[in-house]
């Protein structure tokens, strides 16, 4: 961490002289994860993986990986096997969750909410999560449900104001005039001046 440059470069050295010693793609996998360079990072883990010594913690951050390059399905199956070892991680039934939501798989994205809000081990909910499961519900038209999960996201990072159009717009869907108002004008409140 101190010199990524340098520890990269020792490990390619290492990679070299040994090519079968798969812990090196770990080490340089975890580097390129912790620089954001998730795409390196990824075919590093991929790397490793077939050494069949990985754990969990492993298949999360190479799943992680996948979804943050957009590709969804190959993090989805990833996820999916992680579950299969650990159906209550909280990680994997959270990566299942957005991954089906960005695949428009809304039906396996609330199956896969339910399991992440309900059945998984200590997981911490942030603005993402309430926002995922939103809108899956959103799109599958289970516009109350959905209003709430939105309204939980706000509430968890404040700062998210598009939300409150969001909200407005399925009370509109509902016909529920007063409520799309009232929160469209909770949306215009929250602009700057200029946005207005």
């Amino acid at each position: 961490n101190v010199n990524t440059t340098l520890a990269i470069e020792k490990l390619n050295q290492l990679k070299l002289k040994e090519p079968t010693f798969l812990l090196v793609d770990k080490e340089l996998a975890d580097i390129y994860y912790s620089n954001n360079e998730f795409d390196k990072a990824a075919q590093f883990y991929e790397s490793y993986l077939k050494s069949g010594n990985s754990n969990a913690q492993d298949l999360i951050k190479y799943a992680m990986t996948l979804f943050l390059n957009h590709k969804f399905a190959e993090s989805l199956i990833i996820a999916n096997e992680g579950l299969q070892k650990e159906p209550r991680n909280p990680a994997f039934n959270r990566l299942a969750m957005y991954n089906n939501t960005d695949l428009k798989q809304y039906d396996e994205a609330i199956k896969s909410a339910d399991r992440f809000f309900n059945q998984s081990d200590k997981p911490d909910f942030t603005y993402l999560d309430y926002r995922y499961y939103g809108q899956a519900l959103k799109e599958t038209k289970k516009y109350d449900l959905a209003i709430v999960q939105y309204k939980k996201a706000f509430e968890a990072d404040s700062s998210k104001t598009d939300i409150l159009k969001d909200v407005s717009d399925m009370y509109l869907e509902k016909s529920d005039y007063q409520n799309a108002i009232s929160s469209y004008i909770s949306y215009e409140n929250s602009l700057t001046e200029d946005k207005k």
